[in-house]
C-alpha cells in the first residue's frame, strides 16, 4: 500500500481536535491498524516531529504512543525496553508476519530511530510506566522488574549519534539523562495504554459485541464497534469464553472501520492477551 509521508503538523492539525493540548494516545492507533487492514488505497503517515521544527510535545507524544503500543499492547511487553535491546542486539529475531513488527518496519522504521524508543524505555523513570493498567486488566507482576542494562556498545553508539539525548525529538522539558540519553515521562507515551484500555468506551463496544466461537478449533472471533478501549473489551469478551483448561483461545480481534486488530491469546504465565509467538511476548516482560 503506497504511504503519503506527511508533515507532522498537517498531519496532527487534521487529526487532533484543535484544543488538544496533551498527548491522548489513541490519534495513532487508528492509523496504524487501518494499514495493516490494508483499508485504505493510499495511506497518510506523519513524518518524525522534531521538536524544534514544531515545538508541539503532544504531537510528539501522540507520534510514539503509537509507536509503544505495538509492543505494549500487541506484544503484550511489560518492560519494552528489555525486548527492544534484545532486538537491536540479535538476540531476538522478529519478521513480518509478526504485526507489530511489520508495522514499525514500514510506518515507522523509513523516519524514527528504534534506538530513540529504547532510550525512553530503559530510563528509569518510564519502566513499568504501563503496567499499572496491564495488571488491573488480568495481568501479573513481572519477575523482570528494574532497568534492563543496555551494552557498552549500544551507548555509545547512542551518544555518537545523539550527543544532546535525543531531546531534539523528545522535547525534554529538564536536560537529559547522560547515563540514559532520554527525558523523563512527560511525553506520556503510556496514554496508549490507558486509551486502548478505557472502561467507559469498551463497555459500550462490549455491549454491541459481536462474538463467534468454534470450541472445536479454539477459535473465537469479536467485532467490537469502537477502537477505543479495545484491549479492555478483549479482556472482558475473554473472561466470558468458556475455559479450555491448558488450552488457549485464538481470538480474531476485528474493529469495525478499522479492520483486524490482531489474533490474540492469553498467557498462562504472564496472563496478558498478546499476538504472535509466546516466546517473544516473554522476551519483553
Amino acid at each position: 500500500m503506497p504511504i503519503i509521508w506527511t508533515e507532522p503538523e498537517t498531519y496532527f492539525r487534521e487529526h487532533l481536535p484543535e484544543q488538544a493540548l496533551v498527548n491522548s494516545g489513541g490519534a495513532m492507533i487508528g492509523t496504524i491498524h487501518r494499514y495493516l487492514a490494508a483499508l485504505d488505497a493510499r495511506h497518510r503517515f506523519p513524518l518524525l516531529p522534531k521538536s524544534e521544527a514544531c515545538n508541539m510535545d503532544h504531537w510528539t507524544g501522540e507520534y510514539w504512543s503509537g509507536a509503544l503500543h505495538l509492543f505494549t499492547l500487541l506484544l503484550g511487553w511489560t518492560n519494552p525496553g528489555r525486548g527492544l535491546l534484545e532486538i537491536v542486539d540479535g538476540r531476538l529475531k522478529l519478521n513480518e508476519s509478526e504485526a507489530a513488527w511489520r508495522a514499525w518496519h514500514e510506518l515507522y522504521e523509513p523516519y524514527a530511530d528504534l534506538d530513540l524508543l529504547i532510550a525512553w524505555a530503559i530510563h528509569p523513570a518510564n519502566i513499568g510506566c504501563c503496567l499499572p493498567r496491564q495488571l488491573a486488566f488480568g495481568g501479573t507482576q513481572p519477575w523482570s522488574a528494574g532497568a534492563p542494562e543496555p551494552s557498552s556498545q549500544w551507548r555509545e553508539q547512542f551518544k555518537r549519534k545523539y550527543p544532546n539525548g535525543g531531546s531534539e525529538y523528545f522535547s525534554p522539558m529538564g536536560p537529559a539523562d547522560p547515563n540514559y540519553g532520554s527525558s523523563p515521562n512527560e511525553l506520556h507515551l503510556d496514554k496508549c495504554t490507558v486509551w486502548a484500555t478505557d472502561e467507559q468506551a469498551a463497555l459500550q463496544s462490549t455491549k454491541g459485541a459481536t462474538v463467534l466461537t468454534d470450541l472445536a478449533t479454539r477459535k473465537a472471533a469479536v467485532i467490537l464497534d469502537h477502537l477505543k478501549g479495545w484491549y479492555a473489551a478483549l479482556c472482558e469478551v475473554g473472561k466470558a469464553l468458556p475455559d479450555l483448561g491448558e488450552r488457549s483461545w485464538h481470538v480474531e480481534l476485528f474493529v469495525r472501520n478499522t479492520g483486524l486488530i490482531g489474533t490474540f491469546r492469553r498467557s498462562r504465565e504472564t496472563g496478558l492477551w498478546f499476538t504472535g509467538r509466546h516466546s517473544i511476548h516473554m522476551a519483553g516482560q
